[in-house]
């Protein structure tokens, strides 16, 4: 990919997306994955930290190697003493209860794709929830 290019959408119109809330048109069947690459681009254009724990393929399933409560959200993304934990789903992807239990907990979001507005002003900073030390 090139440096002008985001998921194939030109830098120009890429940053109008990242200001104004529009964002390129969702192309049909976008997956669970093509989302969470666009947030993690924007958020990382934003000056954010991400961090994703991304699962493998075992001889048991799709297993991810954290200890400790299932469910764990998709993101948790940090920028000056704020922090967001975010739940990342397509269209019509179900939330489990552990899911929603870390929701809760963190008083984090559930995004899909047609919540960008609301993701590109939390990532703006207008809604992060401040670390706590």
């Amino acid at each position: 990919m090139t440096a002008d290019r985001v998921r194939g959408v030109s830098q120009q119109s890429w940053t109008a997306s990242t200001t104004t809330g529009r964002r390129p048109p969702i192309r049909l069947g976008e997956t669970e994955a093509q989302f969470q690459h666009a947030v993690i681009e924007l958020a990382q254009t934003l000056g954010w930290r991400v961090a994703h724990f991304r699962p493998a393929r075992t001889s048991h399933g799709w297993r991810t190697p954290v200890q400790g409560d299932p469910g764990f959200p998709d993101l948790v993304m940090v920028r000056a003493g704020k922090i967001v934990f975010a739940e990342l789903k397509s269209e019509r992807g179900k939330l489990s209860a552990d899911q929603q239990a870390w929701i809760d907990a963190t008083g984090g979001y559930l995004w899909r794709p047609s919540d960008w507005r609301q993701i590109v002003a939390v990532l703006h900073g207008r809604d992060a929830v401040a670390a706590h030390g």
